[in-house]
């Protein structure tokens, strides 16, 4: 109860600001840093000049102090689930269903963004999107489960063969936000957990299956799939949004990113938003596209050469690993 009128304040704050659209993120104790240099991108890089909002799981009100004075909201979740783990779900990702509460029609535009992103241009593009959007993520459906989820009878709701989506980058138009969603999502948690790999992204994807749209993959670069499965280096990694869904975190001093994430973690204490800056970029349309379709190439010529090269009756494979083992386990060879 007292969240709720804490947050209640908050919407009374939104209504004075007379922004229609915020940009939102959520961590828990762990991520407090991250979140900052999350917000400091979208300041410095993007211009941003919407509302800015952490959805906060469990952050000491010491903590929640530093967003306050920088006039960023926080909405404090309530866990849906006492411990840090459910399962295979992490508790806090949990929190993330809150985006789909009522408080957040007081915008007409929300952009959800995973506190493991560096953002690098300009967001105002995603405003006009309508329902929800996101980035297919080139997996199948069914590959987002540990467990066969046939048994839930999933199959015969969906094609499980169909491509889904990383939840990481969420364009939200309010509208969307219907009664009954948020609770209708909650109520998915119990009988999908034991099957889910991938957090909450299953329960998104399967509650807005063939109702979301496409938005470009430069909102939402996953860079450990283009370092590990493209060998493209730093330089040649481009995007509105960078995203680190994998191991190779940017906050850590082996990462190729740390410089500029820790940068940006500095310079959020000079964040001032009543005075935004210029977008450090803004990438056109066809710039975009253009970049998508490369990165499209590489994956075709990938994929066509990919022969198990390491069976080669002829051992070729052989003798291109001893050449060069980088382009051999490129190519898909074989220990």
């Amino acid at each position: 109860m007292k969240d709720d009128i804490k947050n209640q304040h908050h919407m009374n704050h939104v209504k004075d600001q007379h922004h229609d659209s915020v940009l939102v993120t959520l961590a828990d104790k762990n991520y407090v840093n991250q979140v900052k240099q999350l917000f400091s991108s979208v300041y410095w890089n993007a211009g941003w000049s919407g509302d800015y909002l952490l959805l906060s799981h469990e952050i000491p009100e010491k903590d929640l102090l530093w967003f306050k004075k920088k006039g960023i909201l926080v909405f404090k979740c309530k866990p849906l689930y006492k411990k840090r783990y459910y399962g295979s779900i992490n508790g806090c990702d949990l929190s993330k269903l809150y985006l789909f509460k009522p408080y957040f029609k007081n915008w007409k535009h929300i952009i959800f963004l995973d506190a493991d992103i560096i953002v690098k241009s300009s967001l105002d593009g995603l405003k006009k999107n309508k329902g929800i959007s996101v980035v297919p993520d080139g997996m199948k459906i069914m590959d987002n489960f540990k467990k066969n989820p046939v048994s839930l009878g999933l199959d015969k709701k969906y094609d499980l063969n169909s491509t889904g989506f990383n939840s990481g980058v969420i364009v939200l138009d309010s509208r969307m936000i219907e009664e009954g969603v948020f609770s209708d999502l909650k109520n998915m948690i119990k009988p999908y957990e034991p099957y889910v790999l991938y957090g909450i992204q299953p329960l998104l994807v399967f509650y807005f299956y063939k109702r979301w749209d496409s938005l470009p993959l430069m909102y939402n670069v996953e860079v450990q799939k283009l370092q590990n499965h493209y060998y493209l280096k730093e330089e040649k990694i481009k995007g509105v949004v960078l995203h680190f869904d994998g191991p190779g975190k940017p906050w850590k001093k082996e990462s190729g990113f740390y410089k500029e994430w820790q940068n940006n973690l500095e310079l959020a204490e000079k964040i001032d938003l009543k005075n935004i800056p210029p977008a450090a970029k803004i990438f056109s349309d066809n710039e975009m596209m253009r970049y998508q379709k490369y990165l499209q190439g590489r994956k075709i010529v990938r994929d066509a050469i990919k022969v198990n090269i390491s069976r080669s009756k002829y051992y070729v494979g052989r003798m291109i690993k001893s050449v060069s083992p980088r382009f051999y386990y490129y190519l898909g060879g074989q220990n």
